[in-house]
């Protein structure tokens, strides 16, 4: 094998390796997720009302390969927390910064739900030792796609997401 192919190979696998690193160092991670939708409600008669809606969930991740896993936490009822069951989303990146975009539905309190397309942009910090350190999120673009803010109307507009890694200890909710 000639030097610049043995190059070309080590270079390959470096860089699946450090992908691999930055999709792995947000397993078992919380995101605290802080949602803003911005747009309007049409009703049956096609008048439209302008709306808001904010919200907090938190996203639990799991690596799956170059995949990852996640459940949504939401506040359903005043005091009562509710846990959406597992999706997953594949992001491309590096060490320091994923990028995913992906379908999400961010569930609320009541008929809520916020169905969207939406770009994720998740900043990592790793240590001197390549370990996680803290993350950071923020949409790059997002649009509400088949959102409701009360199970029947459609909510149209776009939507922001920010947020952080939050640890277990100043979560709103017991972990099981």
């Amino acid at each position: 094998m000639s030097i610049a192919r043995t190059l070309s190979a080590f270079a390959a696998v470096l860089l699946l390796s450090a992908a691999a690193a930055a999709q792995g160092a947000l397993d078992g991670q919380f995101l605290k997720l802080n949602l803003v939708a911005k747009g309007h409600v049409v009703d049956a008669q096609g008048v439209v009302t302008p709306a808001t809606y904010k919200d907090t969930v938190y996203l639990f991740l799991q690596a799956d390969g170059s995949l990852y896993d996640y459940s949504i936490t939401y506040e359903s009822a005043p005091g009562v927390w509710s846990t959406t069951g597992i999706s997953s989303f594949s992001p491309s990146g590096d060490n320091e910064e994923l990028v995913a975009s992906t379908n999400f539905t961010f569930p609320g309190a009541g008929d809520v739900s916020l169905a969207c397309t939406v770009t994720l942009e998740l900043k990592i910090k790793l240590d001197a030792q390549d370990a996680f350190k803290s993350c950071t999120v923020k949409t790059l673009g997002g649009v509400l796609d088949g959102a409701t803010l009360d199970g029947v109307l459609p909510f149209e507009g776009g939507i922001k997401v920010t947020g952080k890694v939050v640890p277990e200890s100043k979560l709103p909710f017991p972990v099981l």
